[in-house]
């Protein structure tokens, strides 16, 4: 795969308040977002602090999450007819490789905008 984002679902980082990409999808691009699939139950992102998230995906038991700041944000199957089903409905409606795959790699990115990372950290479940 030439580019990381055709195979990989996105957790979404950005600036609820003040990024664009924030106001659109029905708050499929809100921080915390199962990017442009599901939308955050709450937002708890800080921008412009350092915000914490943990994001869960155990293809063993179907579920993935994420969690900001100590708050669980968004919930979602991982494989299965119900993430076939939000593929379905997605911009990624069409990628054959998006979601695919059990193992991969860690992206981060960010799109001209100023972002930072630290303490990344990977833990087999």
């Amino acid at each position: 795969m030439s580019e990381p984002y055709l195979s990989g679902p996105e957790i979404q980082v950005l600036d609820n308040e003040r990024h664009p990409d924030s106001f659109v999808g029905e708050g499929t691009h809100k921080a915390g977002a199962l990017y442009d699939m599901i939308a955050p139950s709450a937002e708890a992102n800080k921008a412009g602090e350092w915000n914490h998230y943990l994001i869960h995906i155990n293809h063993k038991t179907n579920e993935g999450y994420v969690m900001m700041n100590g708050q669980e944000v968004t919930r979602f199957p991982v494989h299965g007819p119900e993430w076939d089903a939000m593929k379905a409905q997605s911009k990624f409606a069409n990628w054959d490789a998006f979601g695919s795959s059990w193992n991969g790699k860690l992206g981060v990115q960010d799109h001209g905008d100023k972002v930072s990372y630290r303490n990344i950290k990977l833990r087999a479940l």
